[in-house]
């Protein structure tokens, strides 16, 4: 028995991937084609025609779950940019809860199937508690409906990938558009920046305007081609691997991105510790890669140059950039956000506990019900929203711990125990990258930026636990 589950580990490639690439280009191509046509008329009509055009959208991704999911993945690496530069209406943004609710309903209507999750308890919990927080603070249902949009739909997605029977093969060719689609992000960035230089503009597909996106994706990225170079989930392009951390070690040096130093560091520290001592011989060549990636950041971002000579001047630097108010006393950094929280929410056990409503902290593309209320918050911030900030503004402390700490622990756990006890050298790799991932989630989410909101980043995270899950438990009954 203990032999037949070993050998369930051992993957095979399929020759028949290419073909199943090449089934779904006549879509891809039907559905490039119709956005060529139909970009003016929906300019025109945004809602009528979206809603015209939904119904066969629909029906095609009923009928082939796979090509949904394909096109989730691809609409978060390229949806807010063509928003973001005028090529398409704000809309069209809606394209994966679109294509998630289609496959909800055929779950859970259709198939009546509902697969449970150790992650069960503390999301139903969230949602009590985004409820009650709407009740208390008197929020408008449909403020809560935009809040949870964001913050649920690819809580939505990790359930419809657990549930959907997906095989593991195209849990594989899932990864490979992955890769792609994160490899393809340096040469834009570089692209950009010879076009715009050194700002925010010079970034990849997945957004306009980068933000602290910029930021977080290289510590995705970097987790998960380290691991595909430490365990050999990738024997044939381990040295490419090494290519790819570089890349997006130079990457958000195109953005001017201060916070990718602190956080590397930190990153590095982790997953020095994961792979474990055992494995330390193999970073050798990654230091190689590493360090004078990270002295290139301290030259080339500005502002940061001093810490070459004074390695104090980085912490220096960050305490004073994460603390400054404005002149009227507005929070201007995260630790001060962190703080005036802190001292806004313990004032009132309710505040505290659930927040001030859920959809205080954005801003909706339905301008009659703009959700963004800061003006009557007792608190005021206007730069330094981080996960914790805006969770405990809208749902409190309560909806921090169920939506974000206890998730979070729930999939480092789990996820610890499989990296431990895999023996396939590709899923050791998605293992290993998913904990770099959980760890900066966690680190970014309390001290960086509200990240999980963020398209690309929600995907990838709620993407990779669904992989994670799925293999382990395929796995586990081999």
């Amino acid at each position: 028995m203990k032999g037949n589950a070993m050998r369930a580990f051992q993957m095979t490639e399929s020759a028949d991937l290419p073909g199943r690439i090449r089934a779904y280009l006549p879509v891809l191509a039907v559905l490039v084609f119709g956005f060529l046509i139909g970009r003016n008329i929906v300019r025109a009509n945004a809602y009528f025609w979206l809603i015209i055009a939904a119904i066969p959208v629909s029906l095609v991704l009923l009928k082939n779950s796979k090509l949904g999911i394909l096109l989730i993945t691809v609409s978060v690496f390229f949806g807010d940019w063509l928003y973001g530069a005028g090529l398409i209406p704000a809309q069209l943004t809606w394209l994966p809860e679109t294509v998630i609710l289609v496959y909800s309903l055929k779950t859970i209507v259709i198939r009546k199937r509902f697969v449970s999750t150790p992650l069960d308890f503390p999301i139903v919990m969230f949602l009590v508690i985004a409820v009650c927080s709407m009740i208390l603070n008197s929020t408008s249902p449909f403020a809560l409906f935009l809040a949870l949009r964001l913050d649920m739909k690819f809580i939505l997605m990790f359930y419809l990938l657990i549930n959907l029977d997906l095989d593991e093969q195209f849990f594989r060719l899932m990864f490979k558009v992955v890769t792609f689609l994160l490899v393809i992000q340096v040469p834009v960035a570089f692209l950009k920046y010879l076009r715009f230089g050194q700002m925010e503009s010079a970034i990849g597909t997945y957004a306009y305007f980068g933000g602290g996106i910029s930021t977080v994706l290289p510590l995705f990225a970097i987790s998960f081609f380290l691991g595909l170079y430490l365990t050999g989930g990738g024997q044939k392009y381990r040295r490419q691997y090494l290519l790819y951390i570089l890349g997006y070690l130079i990457f958000p040096i195109f953005a001017g991105k201060k916070g990718f130093i602190v956080f590397g560091i930190l990153l590095s520290g982790f997953l020095v510790w994961q792979a474990g001592r055992e494995n330390l011989h193999k970073f050798i060549p990654v230091g190689m890669i590493l360090l004078p990636g990270l002295l290139a950041s301290l030259y080339f971002v500005p502002g940061l140059r001093p810490a070459l000579s004074n390695p104090r001047y980085l912490w220096d630097f960050s305490i004073s950039y994460e603390t400054v108010r404005s002149e009227r006393g507005e929070a201007g950094g995260r630790l001060v956000a962190i703080g005036d929280t802190f001292n806004a929410a313990k004032k009132d056990a309710v505040h505290f506990l659930v927040g001030w409503g859920p959809g205080s902290t954005i801003k909706s593309f339905f301008s009659s019900y703009s959700a963004f209320a800061q003006e009557k918050l007792p608190i005021r911030i206007y730069y330094g929203f981080t996960h914790l900030v805006s969770t405990v503004i809208e749902y409190g402390y309560l909806g921090f711990l169920f939506y974000f700490l206890i998730p979070l622990y729930v999939l480092f756990k789990a996820n610890r125990y499989f990296y431990k006890n895999v023996a396939n050298p590709f899923w050791k790799a998605a293992s290993f990258g998913f904990g770099g991932i959980l760890f900066s989630v966690f680190s970014i989410g309390i001290f960086y930026m509200d990240l999980l909101r963020a398209d690309v980043i929600g995907f990838l995270f709620w993407f990779f636990a669904a992989a994670i899950i799925v293999m382990a438990r395929k796995f586990q009954t081999a």
